[in-house]
């Protein structure tokens, strides 16, 4: 069942996505986890055709399973890599002091941040809804929750990086639900999940002592 070139688009998306996760990865466990993916992408179109769904419908499950998935495959990476780390980012891979990796953290979030502040305002100012002020509401709150967790996860970050992780991610999250800009904004998202990620310890440490 041939399914368009939706589905298609967001299956290169995947697979060049997990490129890049595996990238530098000891060889053999960067070839698993790519098998594995490839058959996660198998069976999600066996069963989409069982079930007889569009093609629309099913690159927008692919491209959610992506986004859902980026802290577990970053989590994957971190445990599967080799000693001596080094963090990749746009298809290249270069070693940041944790300085700065912070400072590029706080960067794009500020960019993610003015970013949702650009959705909002489209969502307020559009005439789609005419004078329905409910869906626009409901359209710029999104964006505008997602810079709050942001801002609110990078601030208990610098306290208990632990803790401020997770409301990172979701905050980075957040914007995504608007599919349409996800080629302009993904990397932002990715690189400010991998770089929270990056500067997060597996364990909490006392600062103080560091």
């Amino acid at each position: 069942m041939s399914f368009g070139p939706v589905p298609s688009m967001a299956q290169s998306t995947c697979r060049f996505w997990v490129r890049v996760y595996t990238r530098r990865l000891p060889s053999q466990a960067a070839a698993r986890r790519r098998q594995e993916i490839e058959s996660d992408l198998y069976e999600h179109f066996a069963e989409a055709a069982d079930a007889g769904i569009t093609g629309r419908r099913l690159g927008a499950e692919i491209l959610a399973r992506v986004l859902v998935g980026v802290p577990a495959d970053l989590s994957w990476r971190r445990a599967t890599r080799e000693p001596h780390p080094r963090l990749a980012l746009g298809g290249t891979s270069m070693p940041l002091s944790r300085s700065t990796s912070h400072r590029l953290l706080y960067a794009l979030s500020g960019l993610i941040v003015m970013y949702a502040g650009l959705l909002a305002g489209v969502g307020i100012t559009s005439t789609t809804w005419d004078d329905d002020a409910t869906s626009k509401l409901l359209f710029s709150a999104v964006p505008m929750l997602s810079a709050i967790v942001l801002v609110a996860g990078l601030v208990i970050h610098s306290k208990n990086p632990r803790r401020g992780l997770p409301l990172i991610i979701a905050g980075a999250l957040g914007p995504a639900l608007w599919f349409w800009m996800l080629v302009f904004y993904g990397p932002f998202m990715i690189a400010v999940i991998a770089l929270a990620v990056s500067v997060t310890p597996r364990q909490n440490t006392n600062l103080a002592s560091a």
